[in-house]
């Protein structure tokens, strides 16, 4: 096969990307790109222009409460524009990294990395965006086993879905009362310890019986154990479609925000809560100051909750 011409400053002669090989959770927008450039080549040129072209304004028509039909002017959020940017250069990488250098491979990750985008700014988390504990209840009632039991572990953990996935066996510890886990990298790639009580954790290791992680993915058509996490995709289609039976429209994400809102109501101070959430530089809990919630603080809350919601 002819070597192309393959850095990121010159285009290609590739005129779509390839999705063969590549995660399926990709190939939507691999294939929109595909059909974007319309023959065009890739390159560098095209990229920057394609996310150009994505965060502009553009209009869909759709039935109002009427059952007119209405045209509305929206715009792609931060999180799509960068599920984009992955999947673009995952399929760019894929293809290209046969043809070129490690040095190009180095300045083809660099190009997607500059790429501008708009940010996901900040905003006060609305109490829509949120679950009440009442709601969290029936959530926990009606989804599937399975689904409960992430609903009840990303709530009570307050961990964000990629850490909770990513949680190891080996950083669990049983501590008596209740489960000490270490997340290796937050958000900040810092690590933090968070707790479980210990019934939530033992009913986990019976629905998702892993060797490596808490929550370990099995293989669609043999069911057998990967030794990898669930795919994040997987846990946003299960908890989605649990926020449905309540008719909300949640993410994994709204039961963090969630732990966060009914702790405060309960009397607990915000900077308690930030670091028992990982918002402020996480510390190890074991390293205590005046303001750190303790291990057990976290547990008997925890208890505390699932003692009113069902008598335990």
């Amino acid at each position: 096969m002819k070597n192309y011409e393959l850095t990121p400053i010159a285009p290609t002669k590739l005129t779509k990307l390839p999705v063969k090989g590549i995660e399926k959770h990709y190939h939507n927008e691999i294939n929109i790109f595909n059909k974007w450039l319309a023959g065009r080549q890739v390159g560098q040129d095209s990229f920057t222009d394609f996310f150009n072209y994505l965060q502009q304004p553009y209009e869909v028509q759709r039935k109002n409460k009427q059952g007119k039909i209405e045209t509305v002017t929206k715009t792609r959020s931060a999180s799509t524009l960068q599920k984009y940017r992955f999947a673009l250069q995952t399929g760019s990488i894929s293809y290209l990294k046969k043809f070129i250098s490690l040095k190009e491979l180095a300045e083809l990750k660099e190009f997607f990395k500059n790429i501008k985008l708009k940010s996901r700014g900040t905003h006060r988390v609305s109490r829509d965006m949120s679950l009440t504990k009442k709601e969290l209840a029936q959530m926990e009632n009606k989804a599937g086993p399975k689904t409960s039991l992430m609903i009840t572990a990303l709530y009570e953990t307050g961990a964000r879905v990629s850490e909770l996935l990513n949680i190891m066996l080996s950083d669990c510890i049983d501590e008596g009362d209740y489960i000490k886990i270490t997340i290796q990298k937050d958000k900040r790639n810092q690590s933090k310890v968070t707790v479980m009580d210990k019934a939530l954790f033992n009913s986990i290791r019976q629905a998702y019986p892993g060797d490596v992680y808490l929550f370990e993915g099995t293989h669609p058509k043999t069911k057998q154990r990967t030794g990898k996490p669930l795919r994040s995709e997987t846990a946003y289609k299960m908890i989605k479609a649990a926020g449905k039976l309540i008719n909300k429209k949640i993410s994994p994400h709204c039961l963090r925000h969630s732990k966060a809102n009914n702790m405060l109501d309960d009397g607990l101070s915000i900077d308690r809560v930030a670091d028992h959430l990982g918002n402020t530089p996480a510390t190890c809990l074991q390293f205590y100051c005046h303001n750190e919630l303790t291990p057990g603080e976290v547990a008997e809350y925890n208890r505390a909750r699932r003692a009113v919601n069902y008598g335990l």
